[in-house]
């Protein structure tokens, strides 16, 4: 992770988002409870000298184990990275 330095991952499994009735919920009946596992990555630092702020990932599942967050988090940044580079 030369491009960010040391990379520190928090997870927290079971949480979900606060529903409204805006949008596709307006006319739905009872909200679903839609569970996730939440990922807060904070990085070291980023090319070109910029301050980076803690990135916040969602997954739709749930009960991850520690290697599988690794996963999620290293795969969003080896995505964004690549649509990057193409700029």
């Amino acid at each position: 992770m030369t491009r960010y330095g040391a990379a520190n991952a928090l997870a927290w499994d079971r949480l979900h988002p606060r529903l409204t009735r805006r949008a596709a919920w307006l006319d739905h009946g009872d909200l679903p409870v839609l569970e996730g596992t939440l990922i807060q990555l904070t990085v070291q630092h980023l090319p070109g000298d910029r301050d980076p702020k803690p990135l916040w990932l969602r997954s739709s599942r749930t009960g991850v184990c520690p290697s599988h967050v690794d996963n999620l988090w290293q795969a969003f940044l080896r995505r964004f990275d690549l649509s990057c580079r193409g700029r």
